[in-house]
């Protein structure tokens, strides 16, 4: 083995490595994870299928040399590497995911995959290795194996960026999801969704870089350490985002997030079909504005800093598809921006008539975190809390006589 071999040796032992402790911590996290997790199911696939990936560097070459009648045969799996992503991101943006019939259709890029690759799947192991050439072949169905391949990495290309524009806009509509549901995001972080987004497209346009190279110049840039250093960062940061993914929505959400999910409205209407099903007319929708207004104000309920969809839609008594569409069509808020608001209107009160601090009024206008409070009234005011108290005293002061 020459020195260029060994050390692809160790980049791909290593990161095959990577890849399998993923796997084992992802099913771990399973293990203990009561009820359906099939988001945890689907990151685990898709370190499942790096790890055959991987081990095809490891397997077919020296020192262990597998049979050459299994070569090839391990890329046929490689669609699953964008479907089971996108069943992750389902999993973790959906309540209470299940599979259903329609989700069959996942299952055609694998089929379609196999239809390709069975030409070249079909002749000789050390042939399609490499390591010799067929005399005996027709040109027929030499030509066949090739076009069947050529039809593959092709159709790859076309699955990245049709998956991975999928999940990119998935994640991106849970970020107004989350908003319609919760008045307080601290443990609801998105940060994870920017990172998994920026991931997911990084993942997709590396790879399509790569393979698109590969069909038009038969060189690659994928090779060696530069592979090595990829697959690694790729079981490290799926396997991390499969451990640390947090549970699914509840299950309450689920008729919200069936129209929190629609096309957003390009003006200040609804987008037509969105809330299609609800049957309430305008009066409806005006009443229970006038209902939610009036509860909100007799009890003040913005002040409870756990307050979301359901406990508010309790409170009021209206039905949380009513109340998400009464928020988004009648006031034109999402919830988070509508019990923010009242928040952030009721600290402006105190900060003009109270000489409470300012972790006083954040507490007492509904936030557990003083930053969160910081963050949301500069956002809705322009100003820091203090900036503002002081503002409102610079006006209250009389000024002197002129000179």
């Amino acid at each position: 083995m020459t020195e260029s071999d060994i050390a692809d040796l160790m980049w791909s032992s290593a990161a095959l490595g990577v890849a399998l402790c993923a796997v084992c911590a992802v099913l771990a996290r399973r293990i203990r994870t009561p009820g359906p997790a099939l988001y945890l199911d689907a990151v685990a696939v898709f370190l499942a299928v790096q790890v055959t990936d991987m081990a095809d560097d490891l397997v077919f070459g020296p020192p262990i040399h597998a049979p050459l009648w299994a070569y090839g045969w391990q890329d046929v799996l490689l669609p699953l590497f964008m479907i089971s992503l996108w069943f992750f991101v389902r999993g973790l943006t959906e309540p209470a995911l299940r599979l259903r019939k329609r989700d069959a259709w996942h299952l055609l890029p694998l089929g379609l995959g196999l239809v390709f690759m069975l030409p070249f799947l079909m002749l000789p192991g050390p042939v399609r290795f490499g390591l010799y050439v067929d005399t005996d072949l027709s040109q027929s169905r030499a030509l066949w194996a090739e076009l069947g391949v050529l039809a593959f990495w092709v159709g790859w290309i076309g699955l990245l960026i049709g998956y991975g524009f999928a999940c990119a806009r998935r994640l991106t509509r849970h970020k107004r999801t989350i908003r319609a549901l919760f008045s307080d995001l601290s443990g609801k972080s998105l940060w994870w969704l920017d990172a998994l987004v920026a991931m997911i497209l990084a993942l997709a346009w590396v790879v399509i870089a790569d393979e698109v190279l590969i069909l038009a110049f038969d060189a690659g840039f994928l090779e060696g350490a530069a592979e090595g250093v990829h697959e690694i960062l790729l079981g490290l940061v799926i396997g991390l985002f499969g451990i640390q993914a947090s549970p699914p929505l509840p299950d309450w959400s689920a008729e919200v997030v069936a129209e929190e999910t629609a096309p957003p409205a390009k003006s200040d209407t609804v987008a037509p079909g969105r809330y299609a099903r609800s049957g309430l007319g305008p009066e409806d929708l005006a009443r229970l504005a006038t209902r939610l207004q009036d509860r909100m104000g007799a009890g003040r309920l913005w002040e409870d800093p756990m307050l979301n969809l359901k406990s508010l839609s309790e409170a009021a008594a209206i039905p949380p598809m009513h109340l998400s569409e009464v928020l988004n069509t009648e006031i034109g808020l999402s919830f988070f921006d509508y019990i923010n608001g009242l928040r952030i209107e009721a600290a402006c009160t105190l900060l003009g008539e109270s000489d409470l601090g300012v972790l006083e009024i954040s507490e007492a206008v509904g936030y557990n975190s003083k930053s969160t409070f910081n963050a949301n009234f500069k956002r809705i005011t322009g100003q820091t809390p203090t900036e503002w108290r002081r503002a409102l005293r610079a006006l209250a002061t009389p000024s002197g006589p002129p000179g």
